[in-house]
């Protein structure tokens, strides 16, 4: 996960990223402020949020996934 443009007041965009591809979400300033601890401190989520007319993923809701593990394991994509 990437965040990028975080500040008191602006606008944050996060990029999720995995295998299959990308996904960039758009958190305004009040939603980060109400779910900061989760965005920063979670390993994995679950982010809710609605797709507008412009094609942005504007995110509304996060949620951990507590308990949630994953096996890592080498793809060959050749």
């Amino acid at each position: 996960m990437a965040l990028v443009g975080q500040s008191d007041q602006s606008v944050v965009f996060i990029t999720l990223e995995d295998e299959t591809g990308h996904s960039n979400f758009v958190v305004m300033p009040d939603k980060f402020e109400e779910y900061r601890a989760i965005i920063n401190q979670s390993d994995y989520m679950i982010i809710r949020g609605i797709l507008d007319e412009s094609g942005m993923l504007k995110a509304t809701h996060f949620q951990t996934l507590d308990g949630f593990t994953a096996e890592v394991v080498s793809h060959n994509f050749r």
